[in-house]
């Protein structure tokens, strides 16, 4: 389920930053990886919590995880029905 989130219009270079936020890596460490300066960070940061409706990166996290455990309950569940 990587990569996924419910925000269909995060871009790509957000979902990577959103993927390296949930795996608990700071701003400075993203910036490394990415090859992207610290302000770029923040602002994909700051664009993530507006997007899905949150104010900071412990309540993106947490929205983020619920909804990638409903999917995986929802996608269970249709299997399930299909196999009955």
């Amino acid at each position: 389920m990587a990569n996924c989130t419910r925000n269909p219009n995060d871009t790509p270079r957000q979902r990577q930053v959103l993927e390296l936020l949930l795996d608990g890596h700071n701003d400075e460490s993203i910036s490394s990886q990415l090859g992207i300066t610290l302000d770029t960070v923040k602002r994909h940061s700051h664009m993530l919590y507006r997007k899905h409706g949150v104010n900071s990166r412990l309540e993106l996290a947490v929205t983020v995880l619920k909804q990638r455990h409903a999917d995986e309950i929802a996608a269970i569940h249709c299997q399930y029905q299909r196999a009955a």
